[in-house]
């Protein structure tokens, strides 16, 4: 009969020593001795069968207990009377979570020195019938051998009338005293015997024996692997599954994977991986509170999903062990950004464009915009703080340029912003013809630009399909020429520039409503004549400010 175990257990069976022990659905026997059939000096059995409804004796099923009494009586009525217990065990013991242990690894079935004596064996036995008699073991080089070893492990029990306690590793048999389960095997003593120094990529074999009170025997296998060499080490790489490495995200995770590890004698057991701001060392992996880690998982696939705990540059840190848990060497990937901002264009100017002056308002401050589509900076006077209290603003004048010298003087901004009406939705943009030159800078301090695509309106909602004309590539150049567009005068537009960064987050400025003018520039006649010095806008003759808005 054969017992299966998980793990590299080979084999377990037990032995049974047949003279006056029980097998299943066989007869138990006590011998008795006569003392009175001399004649014959023989032994006679007195017969107990199992299941039997002729006999007064009871039934015996499995593990029980058997009360035996015995009367004697000679011819002068002479008596003698004897009883005795007597307890059944047909089960053998059981064996189980036999393996290797090393560094608080358990589970292990391959020795990563070729010196035997650093192996440790861990098994639990236990008998919770009879208990345990004996514990023997075995190490050689075939199967059922001891050419390198052999020895006897004690059967260690716990006090007279004491009981197991919870975080004890012990049991309490049907009969008999509580004893510990776990046992282990240490092989220091093979130095001496001059039997400790095995060979690469070679199996040796662990036999146990395990005996219990009633003498039923359990014997398990287990071979272990001699792998003294390290694995190899691969690469490290983020991206989809399957997919090229990426240096940028906008995602909340990001897949981590190992490429090229290996191992040629006993393969790969688990990764680990980290995600942290830098490069780790191995000492780090392997104890994640010593170091300032972000997230350390063990893995045995070697593709694995990790979250982002916040934004910025991370590195992916990984270190193969085998199955004598040794270690590669820990490879680094080149980095990963997570980016949650998008990119911004910024000092857009549409060539030959103009568009009526007025004001712009961010954030309740005062901009003035010229017709040339630049930004000056205003004092924030009274009347530019009311203009701008309660208006929303128009959102792609902030990509225009900025002029670096603001208007410093009070008088001139609280005159501007009072004659100056507030830019809106339907502030036309003019151009001289159909012909079509942007050029621009981004903002982009974190991830790099994949593109900018440019296409063309008739709606300001086109953003995402322009149907005018679709969006076209500048293959990275902050620039765009279209000699020739097929706009007519009669044409309302808007200019859609898009710009994507490498994490896949975009943005997009709409310029408009466009119209082409041919002619001239309508002029508001307003008698606003205004010079820029120095200190900002000045009427030299002080008879108040007159200059042209356009």
């Amino acid at each position: 009969m054969a017992r299966s175990t998980p793990g590299n257990i080979t084999s377990c069976e037990y032995e049974s020593d047949t003279y006056t022990n029980i097998q299943p659905d066989k007869t138990l026997s006590f011998n008795l001795l006569a003392i009175f059939e001399r004649k014959t000096d023989q032994n006679r059995p007195f017969p107990l069968y199992i299941d039997s409804s002729e006999t007064n004796t009871g039934i015996v099923r499995g593990n029980a207990r058997v009360f035996v009494e015995l009367l004697d009586e000679d011819v002068m009525k002479n008596r003698i009377q004897e009883n005795v217990t007597v307890h059944i065990d047909h089960t053998v013991p059981d064996i189980n979570n036999m393996w290797l242990v090393r560094n608080k690894n358990r589970e292990l079935y391959v020795h990563n020195s070729r010196d035997l004596s650093d192996m440790v064996l861990e098994f639990d036995a236990s008998d919770p019938h009879s208990g345990i008699y004996s514990v023997e073991w075995f190490l050689g080089t075939q199967l059922n051998t001891s050419d390198i070893g052999k020895g006897y492990l004690p059967v260690i029990k716990l006090s007279a009338n004491k009981t197991c306690q919870v975080d004890q590793h012990c049991y309490c048999p049907y009969v008999g005293s509580c004893a510990y389960y776990n046992y282990t095997v240490k092989l220091n003593h093979l130095v001496n015997e001059n039997t400790n120094m095995g060979t690469q990529d070679r199996e040796y074999y662990f036999t146990l024996m395990v005996t219990n009170t009633a003498m039923l025997k359990s014997v398990c296998h287990l071979d272990i692997l001699v792998d003294a060499s390290p694995p190899v080490a691969g690469v490290v790489l983020e991206g989809p599954p399957g997919g090229p490495d990426i240096d940028y995200t906008s995602e909340d995770h990001v897949y981590i994977n190992m490429h090229g590890f290996i191992d040629h004698e006993s393969g790969i057991r688990l990764y680990r991986v980290a995600l942290a701001e830098r490069c780790l060392t191995l000492e780090e992996l392997r104890n994640a509170g010593n170091a300032s880690i972000v997230i350390v998982y063990k893995t045995v696939n070697p593709i694995i999903k990790l979250s982002f705990p916040n934004s910025g540059l991370f590195y992916s840190s990984a270190v193969a062990f085998n199955n004598a848990m040794e270690p590669s060497i820990v490879v680094c990937s080149d980095g990963i950004t997570k980016d949650t901002t998008p990119p911004m264009m910024t000092n857009i100017i549409l060539k030959n464009g103009q568009m009526y002056s007025g004001l712009w308002c961010k954030n309740a401050k005062a901009w003035y915009v010229d017709k040339n589509m630049t930004l000056i900076e205003l004092q924030q006077t009274p009347a530019c703080q009311k203009k701008c209290k309660h208006h929303k603003s128009l959102g792609y004048v902030g990509a225009f340029p900025l002029q670096h010298k603001a208007i410093n003087d009070n008088d001139t901004s609280e005159d501007i912003c009072s004659r100056s009406p507030i830019l809106n939705n339907e502030s036309v943009i003019y151009l001289p013809s159909d012909k079509i030159y942007l050029k621009w800078k981004t903002n982009e301090p974190e991830s790099q630009i994949r593109d900018y695509v440019i296409g063309i309106g008739d709606d300001k909602s086109q953003t995402d399909v322009p149907l005018v004309r679709s969006y076209e590539s500048t293959h990275g150049k902050e620039f765009f020429h279209l000699s020739y567009s097929g706009l007519t005068s009669t044409s309302i537009f808007y200019i859609f520039m898009k710009v994507i960064n490498k994490a896949g987050l975009s943005s997009v400025v709409v310029l408009g409503p466009v119209m082409i003018d041919e002619t001239s520039l309508p002029r508001i006649t307003e008698t606003l004549q205004p010079r820029i010095n120095n200190n900002g806008i000045k009427d030299p003759e002080k008879t108040g400010n007159q200059f042209t808005v356009l």
